[in-house]
């Protein structure tokens, strides 16, 4: 979507699966771009949440 400073993209996409074990979730992105003269000044971020934890192990936990 362009606007008068700059022009604004975005995705998201939805991950789901049958198995019992696996989570569900989205991940996102947004992105912002700005081209003066000869350059691109680009800007992002990239996310993901969980919609449905099935995981047995956290992902954050560190053995030992």
């Amino acid at each position: 979507m362009p606007t008068r400073w700059f022009t604004i993209k975005s995705e998201i996409g939805y991950f789901t699966s049958s198995s019992p074990l696996t989570d569900e979730y989205v991940l996102y992105v947004v992105q912002l771009e700005r081209q003066t003269g000869e350059w691109i000044i680009i800007g992002g971020y990239a996310g993901e949440a969980v919609t449905v934890k099935r995981s047995m192990l956290d992902s954050r936990q560190t053995a030992g």
